[in-house]
């Protein structure tokens, strides 16, 4: 094998560098215009999410809005406190005093309602009744978000507060929506939904464009934690919300 001249090595090698920056860059943006650069992104974690918990169980979808998740629950009855269209709603009803007989459900799909509720938990002692004993919720709610919803906006929880709403269940289960850095991402991108911004579009594409960027800076970050003198290690001390899967008390009574 003829070795390479150094000089010719080094050229080459610092032309491919510099054309490998602005390509990858370029590579990136295309990427992410590609994959919908205004879709919302707690909307892809929030689909996943649900999508796993699917099931052909007895499922009351409370809060349903217009039914997002319909596809995955083909023995559900929808529940929300009035109607939107045509959201396919089977009971009108509020989520504090439940219509419905004890023990009714094998499952409650609860998405994006707990923060909008006025007694939390009430709600969730409404929810535990209509279960039937070791039936299942699963909830997702806010913790580092942006008012939204106005002026139907009452709460924001943090994992230890879910704790303490869900001290008499079994088997909780309390998932990070989202990491860190990735929640600001989010905040960025509700900003440019909810805000009028000078420049207008070329502004808000510029936003969503940084949103992006921060979406994958938490691989810089070695450690988090729950406090400012670092005595509380954490998972996720920023995230946008948290996921709920959590089994009524067997022996709790349904009365």
């Amino acid at each position: 094998m003829v070795p390479m001249d150094p000089i010719v090595f080094l050229t080459n090698t610092r032309c491919n560098i510099l054309f490998a920056i602005p390509y990858k860059g370029i590579s990136w943006l295309v990427g992410i215009l590609r994959s919908g650069i205004t879709k919302k992104i707690t909307s892809r974690h929030l689909e996943r999410f649900v999508a796993s918990q699917a099931t052909n169980e007895s499922v009351l979808d409370l809060g349903c809005a217009n039914s997002p998740y319909a596809k995955y629950f083909p023995r559900r009855i929808a529940l929300d406190i009035a109607k939107r269209g045509d959201s396919g709603l089977d009971v009108v009803g509020d989520a504090h005093c439940l219509p419905l007989r004890s023990g009714s459900f094998s499952m409650v799909l609860a998405t994006e309602i707990l923060e909008h509720v006025r007694e939390p938990q009430q709600v969730i002692d409404e929810i535990s009744r209509i279960l039937v004993p070791g039936g299942r919720l699963v909830l997702t709610t806010r913790f580092v978000f942006p008012l939204h919803d106005a002026p139907h906006d009452f709460f924001r929880f943090t994992k230890y507060g879910l704790k303490h709403l869900f001290n008499d269940w079994n088997d909780v289960r309390i998932i990070p929506e989202s990491n860190s850095f990735e929640s600001v991402a989010i905040l960025i991108q509700r900003l440019v939904f909810q805000c009028d911004f000078k420049g207008s579009r070329l502004t808000k594409m510029f936003l969503l464009l940084i949103a992006h960027t921060f979406k994958v800076l938490n691989i810089l970050i070695d450690d988090q934690y729950g406090d400012i003198s670092r005595r509380h290690k954490e998972d996720q001390v920023g995230t946008s919300g948290y996921y709920v899967v959590a089994k009524r008390h067997i022996n709790r009574s349904t009365v």
